[in-house]
């Protein structure tokens, strides 16, 4: 009978490895961090995207008057 040989993973250092988990803390509290700035700033931003919005069309509904003036000129 054929035994399978199985991969054999590099055994870590106890030192080695308790670095490798405070980086990896270290980069998940980054992470938590940085999702919670993104989530402040889209809080902020909420009250003002209806404004926003009615500027925005307002600019267009300008636009196309503008050009219907000036399509009158020609």
């Amino acid at each position: 009978m054929a035994s399978k040989k199985g991969k054999q993973k590099k055994a870590t250092e106890p030192n080695e490895a308790s670095k490798l988990i405070a980086a990896r803390i270290s980069q998940l509290e980054l992470d938590a961090a940085g999702e919670k700035d993104q989530e402040a700033e889209i809080g902020a931003l909420k009250p003002a995207f209806p404004a926003l919005c009615a500027a925005g069309s307002e600019m267009e509904s300008s636009a196309g008057a503008l050009g219907d003036r000036v399509l009158d000129l020609e």
